[in-house]
């Protein structure tokens, strides 16, 4: 028996599977932290417990947010273009500011990440 090839994969394709995966880490994220925060009311939390819960708030937000942006980037508007082609109502979609932050004026080159300068890396 023969497979066949698989088909080519477009970037709308890879952006829609992107989208996806992070809106299934953002609800993995808030059952955590329906869990945490279950027990969380059962103790006195420490304001270090509460810092970490706001934490854990602020990454399911920031995935939901990045699940959103893969979803308008995978979609072409109406005239056949990318997704940004109005990227001030994408913007507006967002819920975070450090989100939307990613529409405002581009970084310098100097500050502009490159993988050379991104850290190291945990193999396990």
């Amino acid at each position: 028996m023969t497979v066949p090839p698989p088909a080519a994969l477009t970037a709308e394709a890879l952006l829609s599977r992107l989208s996806d995966h992070l809106d299934g880490l953002a609800a993995d994220v808030h059952r955590v932290e329906q869990v945490v925060g279950g027990h969380a009311t059962t103790t006195r939390p420490t304001d270090s417990a509460i810092v970490q819960l706001q934490s854990l708030d602020h990454l399911r937000q920031s995935l939901e947010d990045l699940s959103l942006l893969t979803l308008f980037l995978a979609r072409p508007g109406s005239d056949g273009r990318s997704g940004l082609s109005n990227p001030a109502c994408i913007r507006d979609r967002l819920r975070l500011g450090c989100t939307r932050a990613l529409f405002d004026a581009p970084l310098p080159v100097a500050e502009q990440p490159s993988l050379a300068q991104s850290g190291d890396i945990d193999l396990f």
